[in-house]
């Protein structure tokens, strides 16, 4: 499926997020204001959405040339360290996508 279900910490369902541009979500991490969606399988990037669902950019680590981005997690600054699969690389983004490596 290509959509996220949001729930409550009592695990009631809120409501669903859905983006033309996910598909089959494979791992989702949560900050303050951003769904950070990993979605390797067709587009093999990291989609990065507000609260709502919107788009706001798109994060992979060869810029916006294709990659393949396996694992990520967010470090305490909300940066995104990403591992990429082909490339044998671990990068580092900014919430906003510009790269420290």
């Amino acid at each position: 499926n290509n959509r996220i279900c949001i729930h409550d910490p009592d695990l009631n369902y809120l409501r669903n997020i859905t983006h033309q541009s996910m598909s089959q979500p494979y791992d989702v991490k949560v900050s303050h204001d951003c769904l950070y969606v990993l979605c390797p399988h067709y587009y093999q990037c990291i989609l990065v959405l507000n609260l709502e669902g919107n788009k706001l950019h798109t994060i992979s680590s060869r810029g916006m040339d294709a990659c393949f981005p396996f694992y990520f997690c967010l470090d305490s600054l909300n940066n995104l360290v990403i591992s990429d699969f082909h490339a044998h690389s671990i990068c580092v983004f900014t919430p906003e996508g510009t790269s420290y490596t």
